[in-house]
């Protein structure tokens, strides 16, 4: 087994070099690397006094290739539009024009994570199951749909990440005349909880704090509709429902509509890569 001569070395109080380092632990080329050979090149003419090859406790360390970091979550959580929503309905075509500051995080659903040193690349990650109540909302009657928008992605470090939207299929179909609200509910279609995994890999990944959230958008389900004095304003989407109290006496209730995406177990991490 070849001795392995020569290395980078570690100067005390400088930057950590990463090509260099992984050198010191791998390298094709061979005479460098203390894994470039079977077992590392650690045989006893390797590591004898008067051989050229010192091991040091600095050149390899546990997490010193890969520092993951990671955290889950058990609990459900139900994200409703009244809370978690955006924009009106029909602001908004696609989840890709959707301004950053109406994303909103889901609790319990991030990560952070502190990195002395510049690593080469790092990967952010969230994986969770969820229930989704999508409306697909008529405003006038007719045949025409207004999609509410609902879709997740990843936010890393503060910025949003686009190629990580994922748009939630519809689930319930809400006919609705403005001239008889009379309450209509329909289930399209019936979804089992899915899974989702988001993921962004970064090419360079410095040192300091690093973190990974989940965020959400909903639009709002309103109604455009003018006040006592003309003026046009947005109302919250409602339906009038007759609930029969007894033989004799009826109470007409008023139903809100929202959307609602419920999170079940929930994982999210983030891994560099020296």
């Amino acid at each position: 087994m070849g001795k392995i001569t020569n290395y980078n070395p570690y100067v005390n109080g400088q930057p950590l070099a990463p090509d260099d380092h992984n050198k010191n632990v791998y390298d094709t080329a061979g005479g460098t690397g203390i894994m470039s050979e079977p077992n590392g090149g650690l045989e006893p003419a390797n590591l004898d006094l008067s051989g050229n090859f010192r091991v040091y406790a600095e050149h390899i360390q546990p997490e010193e290739v890969v520092r993951p970091r990671g955290d889950q979550s058990l609990n459900k959580i139900d994200c409703f539009s009244d809370a978690f929503a955006g924009a009106p309905i029909g602001t908004y075509t696609s989840l890709m024009d959707v301004p950053d500051n109406l994303w909103k995080p889901v609790p319990g659903a991030c990560e952070r994570l502190h990195h002395p040193y510049t690593s080469t690349c790092g990967a952010y990650f969230v994986n969770f199951f969820a229930n989704i109540w999508r409306v697909i909302q008529t405003n006038d009657g007719a045949n025409t749909e207004n999609k509410a928008l609902m879709g997740v992605c990843l936010r890393v470090n503060n910025t949003i990440q686009s190629h990580t939207i994922r748009t939630m299929p519809e689930t319930v179909f809400v006919p609705f005349s403005a001239a008889s609200p009379a309450l209509q509910l329909s289930h399209r279609a019936y979804k089992a909880n899915l899974h989702f995994s988001l993921t962004h890999l970064a090419e360079s990944f410095a040192s300091g704090w690093h973190e990974v959230q989940l965020m959400l958008y909903m639009d709002q389900l309103v109604l455009e509709e003018a006040d006592a004095n003309g003026n046009l304003d947005w109302v919250p989407l409602k339906q009038a429902h007759a609930l029969v109290r007894n033989a004799t006496e009826t109470v007409e209730v008023q139903l809100y509509h929202y959307q609602r995406l419920t999170f079940g177990i929930k994982s999210a991490g983030i891994v560099p890569f020296l």
